[in-house]
């Protein structure tokens, strides 16, 4: 029989071989999300820990986070409840442009957005991370993105109805969508802006 010092000794053992492994648990975890992380940093171009945050709750990690600037043209092309097909190649050309190649994640995830609409407040939280890090572009990076997101959200309202594309009209929808996007992009400039005020007067 085991003697009541064999077993407590024993119980013991156990617990700290618990709490060992639940150390190397806990900084397996660390360790993993900080190089997630950094992936997101390097991915972005920016340490901002309060975009990254946002990023990461929002399931974007290295691989994924090139769709970002896409959504606010899925937006525009889901306004009308379906995405047509003419909609549908232009968002993947964009795509394409914009670095996403088949067969990566973000080609998957962009695919899984222009199958099921992407949730309301994950559209919303992007045009607000978009105006976030457009904030920290320089005037002229930030010129360069206002007019290629504008130029492909107004492509992408224009590509249906008419006659294979012509003479198509920008629905209300459509045009609410634009606005919204819009507005976000001004707060960036105005923001932008300020921040270059307070530091000249810092």
């Amino acid at each position: 029989m085991v003697d009541v010092t064999e077993r407590s000794r024993n119980s013991e053992d156990d617990y700290f071989r618990r709490k060992e492994q639940e150390l190397i648990d806990k900084l397996r975890e660390t360790t993993e999300t900080e190089a997630h992380r950094q992936g997101l940093a390097e991915a972005i171009g920016l340490e901002n820990e309060q975009i990254l945050e946002v990023l990461r709750d929002m399931g974007f990690d290295r691989a994924t986070v090139v769709v970002l600037f896409l959504i606010p043209l899925l937006q525009v092309a889901w306004s009308d409840g379906s995405i047509s097909d003419r909609e549908r190649t232009l968002i993947l050309e964009a795509a394409h442009a914009h670095g996403v190649q088949e067969g990566t994640p973000a080609h998957a995830k962009l695919n899984e957005w222009l199958t099921a609409r992407p949730p309301e407040q994950t559209s919303e939280r992007a045009l607000q991370v978009i105006r976030d890090l457009m904030v920290f572009q320089s005037t002229d990076a930030r010129q360069a993105t206002t007019g290629r997101l504008m130029d492909a959200c107004e492509r992408i309202a224009a590509a249906t109805g008419g006659f294979l594309g012509f003479g198509s009209k920008i629905s209300a929808e459509e045009a609410a969508v634009m606005k919204r996007v819009a507005a976000e992009i001004e707060r960036a400039h105005a923001e932008a802006a300020k921040k270059a005020l307070d530091a000249i007067g810092t």
